[in-house]
């Protein structure tokens, strides 16, 4: 199955590129007219590399498919981590149009910290990935529709007071904490 691909970048911080093009517009323009042989190459040529280099950092993608969760980018973390049986993946709609996306489960590490682990199974789940991405209500649902959830349903996950439903390969739960929708999918199967 293809991964699911979600824009991680800050759209604000694109103004950055304003400048840049501003100065390379009028090093083009005014290139002509000035009478010294190296012109005003230079100052053109480091402005398409500063923009060129601006987009390659900014450039930053969450992956998410069946198998692993990752970030995608040049200056990111590059973290990742496998999805498999018994994992959750939650999903925190936050203020701004930002979503928290992590991934907790247990690797089989058992950690020698007392209040790591449980009485029960021995040791208690972790956050095994973190990352913030961009967006409104659209990129939970493009998440929830990718791991098979259906689409009458979506309406209860993010409107309603509390929801759980079991699906295919997945148990998805809803509720508002604080103010803020935070929507759980738990593995139940290795896809």
């Amino acid at each position: 199955m293809k991964p699911l691909y979600i824009f991680a970048s800050r759209l604000r911080a694109l103004w950055v590129l304003l400048p840049m093009s501003t100065v390379l517009t009028l090093a083009i323009r005014y290139n002509s007219a000035v009478d010294h042989w190296m012109k005003l190459y230079p100052l053109i040529i480091f402005c398409i590399c500063a923009i060129i280099f601006t987009f390659v950092y900014m450039y930053r993608f969450i992956s998410i498919s069946y198998s692993e969760i990752k970030y995608i980018g040049r200056f990111t973390s590059r973290d990742s981590a496998t999805v498999n049986e018994g994992k959750t993946l939650s999903i925190e709609l936050l203020e701004k149009k930002r979503i928290s996306i992590q991934l907790h489960g247990n690797e089989g590490y058992n950690p020698d910290i007392k209040w790591l682990t449980t009485d029960e199974e021995g040791a208690a789940d972790i956050c095994i990935f973190r990352a913030r991405a961009y967006g409104s209500e659209n990129v939970a649902v493009r998440i929830l529709c990718h791991f098979g959830v259906d689409a009458s349903d979506l309406d209860a996950i993010l409107g309603g007071e509390s929801f759980e439903k079991s699906y295919e390969n997945v148990t998805v739960t809803s509720l508002t904490i604080d103010g803020h929708r935070q929507i759980k999918i738990h593995f139940d199967k290795t896809v």
